[in-house]
């Protein structure tokens, strides 16, 4: 990623990736910058355009209890506006005329006059292109991971909550096939289609307001990834977005968020990045089967699974009787979600 300049803040700002890639600490750095307001997994626009709105509809004060009925139906948005003053909703019921996308956004978003503000909202991947019609000067960030390392995690952090462990404790060898391979086939496939959206906007010729940056890259070098993402955006680094005991502080990941944000504080591990290494290779196989294709063109290196040719065998039966089965899943998953490409 090269450095940019502008000859203002480019704002808002958009972070966005698949779960546990990191977009919680990149997001939690930015908003230490003393002229950035940030907040968390609102999903206001995911909220917004499932329920089939568009970003040239307009809503009249007649329409927006209305509204507010069809983006409460998405769990993460009806959070937020639960967590939200009940002066914030009376302006938006009250605000005269009619109000469109980027209003209805701005309105449920509080913020302060910072030059610089905007939400980490993982489903927006899908939106990119609706969101930089809508804001022009708008910068969305794509943060992924190695597709491996994600669903690890993910087996992780459920084996942890089924058995009443903090995800710490338990050891990547724990995670088996056997056990597990059904849903490590579905976190694989849904990797793979967030990290399709993230690819139709690298290479050559693609839009210089999508930032793409790697977890890998963060949590080795996180003061060069922060500053190159600073100068994207058209600000000067601050000092705190690289102390690790600043992060646990971050307004927007406090209250509603630190029980799933309890290690924003610690120093960043890199050996992260490689932790996937030591997963048992059949779920090795079945993620590189399902999201070889993605993993390859991140430039993710490929790792010889060391299983039997029975196993690989028995595996790819059980993803080929259940392959309609998982399709449908995802399906479900991204319904009413419409994908964003480049403009050709």
């Amino acid at each position: 990623m090269s450095d940019r300049s502008w000859d203002r803040p480019r704002t808002p700002v958009f972070v966005t990736g698949f779960p546990r890639s990191g977009t919680t600490l990149l997001s939690a750095a930015l908003s230490l910058h003393s002229s950035v307001e940030f907040q968390n997994e609102c999903e206001i626009f995911d909220a917004y355009f499932r329920a089939g709105h568009g970003i040239e509809e307009s809503f009249g004060l007649e329409e927006r209890a209305s509204l507010l009925s069809d983006l409460r139906k998405t769990t993460n948005c009806a959070r937020h506006l639960d967590g939200l003053p009940e002066d914030v909703l009376a302006t938006f019921g009250q605000r005269a005329g009619r109000i469109g996308a980027g209003e209805v956004y701005e309105l449920l978003l509080p913020r302060g006059d910072t030059p610089v503000w905007g939400d980490k909202s993982l489903n927006n991947v899908h939106y990119t292109r609706d969101l930089l019609t809508l804001y022009p000067r708008a910068v969305v960030i794509h943060i992924v991971r190695d597709g491996r390392a994600v669903v690890l995690s993910k087996l992780i952090k459920l084996h942890a909550r089924e058995r009443g462990r903090k995800t710490r404790d338990v050891e990547p060898l724990e995670i088996t096939p056997d056990e597990y391979w059904s849903v490590c086939a579905r976190y694989a496939m849904s990797w793979a289609e967030w990290a399709r959206q993230t690819l139709a906007f690298t290479g050559g010729g693609v839009d210089n307001r999508v930032i793409v940056t790697r977890y890998e890259d963060l949590v080795r070098d996180a003061e060069s990834v922060i500053s190159n993402i600073c100068a994207g955006i058209g600000l000067e680094p601050d000092a705190r977005m690289f102390e690790s005991r600043q992060r646990e502080k971050a307004p927007a990941f406090r209250p509603r968020f630190e029980y799933a944000h309890g290690r924003l504080g610690e120093a960043i591990d890199s050996s992260r990045a490689e932790s996937f290494r030591d997963m048992d290779h059949g779920l090795l196989w079945i993620i590189q089967k399902l999201a070889g294709r993605e993993l390859w063109a991140l430039g993710y290196e490929h790792i010889k699974p060391r299983i039997s040719l029975l196993h690989r065998a028995r595996y790819g039966a059980r993803l080929l009787k259940s392959r309609a089965r998982l399709r449908r899943a995802l399906h479900d998953l991204l319904a009413g979600r419409k994908h964003s490409t480049p403009e050709a």
